[in-house]
């Protein structure tokens, strides 16, 4: 378990740190190309993907909820994979691929968290992110065709938000790693 604690803190930190990036960019920049946007997000989601794909192989004789993140993983990387090889397709369906994505990845979170209720205190932390990912995810949908900025901005936001939440996550992690190992 310390090991599969310890990996979990490391991913969530990584994938914190990216969200915040990814969330700032769309933020403060939103006057960017939508082509741009578009391939930002697409290497973002590969990351996130390929991060939480390798932490999963990492676990897999050794947890039985490996499983969760490698879902998590080939959603991202495919998502992500399919925004890199079809810009232009993609720019005219980004709005309801990343909204598909937000729900699912939510979804995903609120399953960890109810996985990890007995072994984590502030899990809550994990399906409050994983609640505002699918909020916001049904938010886009209800209306694809809104301001690309304030698309951009709600976007943003929930990525910042979203990296924070790992964040405190990961540090919350780190304690219970430490308690463990001693």
């Amino acid at each position: 378990m310390h090991s599969y604690l310890s990996g979990l803190k490391n991913a969530l930190l990584i994938r914190g740190i990216l969200a915040i990036l990814f969330g700032s960019c769309a933020l403060f920049m939103p006057g960017l190309t939508l082509h741009t946007f578009v391939l930002v997000f697409g290497l973002f989601a590969v990351a996130d993907g390929i991060i939480s794909i390798l932490y999963s192989f990492s676990k897999i004789k050794t947890e039985h909820n490996w499983w969760y993140l490698l879902m998590q993983g080939i959603l991202s990387v495919l998502i992500g994979g399919l925004v890199i090889r079809a810009p232009f397709l993609t720019e005219i369906l980004i709005v309801i691929y990343i909204a598909i994505w937000m729900i699912a990845i939510g979804a995903l979170e609120i399953v960890t968290a109810v996985r990890l209720h007995k072994v984590i205190k502030g899990e809550l932390w994990y399906v409050l992110s994983g609640s505002i990912s699918i909020l916001a995810g049904l938010i886009i949908l209800y209306n694809p065709t809104g301001g690309l900025w304030a698309l951009t901005w709600l976007i943003g936001f929930n990525a910042i938000l979203f990296g924070v939440i790992f964040i405190v996550m990961g540090w919350r992690l780190s304690k219970i790693v430490k308690e463990i190992k001693v």
